[in-house]
């Protein structure tokens, strides 16, 4: 088992924490919990994952899709290492990021806004470059990458699988976590050697107490 760093230790100790309590769909668990006010990118799935739609903070593509795909080659490694149990779901679309408790609405100009509650922020369905807010003239310009399965199959169908289940966690990765992810094998040595140390302080217990009992 490979070392994690320090985010992707966070992540899955997140997973252990919220995702065992829970039979909501991931992608909401993750933006409510993970993926707070601010992060970046954005995502949206429609077309039950026939397109995806990158919402990067403008000129930061690369930082912020570089740290994103890390979270989606994890939630790969961790099925294929056996430590979460998915069961898939069909979503026609889900947010996730600030957006992922988003509800739909009518815009007056006859588009579909949404709108999430918990930030008052939304996006408009004809125009997606700009993250809007309910309660202010506030706006953030974001820079769109759309992904369709017919032109990239592969990075499109990994983006719309990464976070579209129910995920637990197996037995394994709890006690992962809880061991503060140190690898079985260091786990055995850390037992071994704590009996190792235990057995020779009672030798050396009894072996004092002999020496004094006999200088008696």
């Amino acid at each position: 088992m490979r070392s994690y760093t320090d985010d992707e230790k966070k992540f899955m100790t997140f997973i252990t924490e919220h995702a065992v309590a829970t039979n909501s769909n991931f992608a909401r668990l993750a933006s409510d919990h993970f993926f707070t006010t601010g992060s970046r990118p954005i995502m949206l799935v429609i077309d039950e994952g026939k397109r995806v739609l990158l919402l990067c903070s403008k000129g930061k593509f690369h930082d912020e899709f570089y740290k994103f795909i890390n979270y989606v080659a994890l939630m790969e490694e961790l099925e294929s290492e056996r430590l979460i149990i998915r069961i898939p779901q069909r979503n026609s679309h889900y947010f996730v990021g600030e957006l992922g408790d988003s509800y739909q609405r009518p815009a007056p100009n006859g588009a579909t806004d949404f709108i999430s509650p918990s930030t008052g922020n939304f996006i408009r369905s004809d125009n997606f470059e700009t993250l809007q807010n309910l309660w202010s003239t506030k706006t953030e310009a974001l820079e769109i990458i759309e992904i369709e399965s017919e032109s990239m199959p592969d990075l499109a169908s990994r983006l719309s699988n990464a976070f579209s289940s129910v995920v637990y966690p197996r037995e394994t990765l709890v006690n992962l976590v809880r061991n503060k992810f140190r690898n079985f094998e260091e786990i055995r040595h850390r037992e071994t050697m704590t009996v190792a140390i235990a057995a020779i302080s009672v030798t050396i217990l009894f072996s004092t107490i002999s020496l004094i009992l006999s200088t008696i």
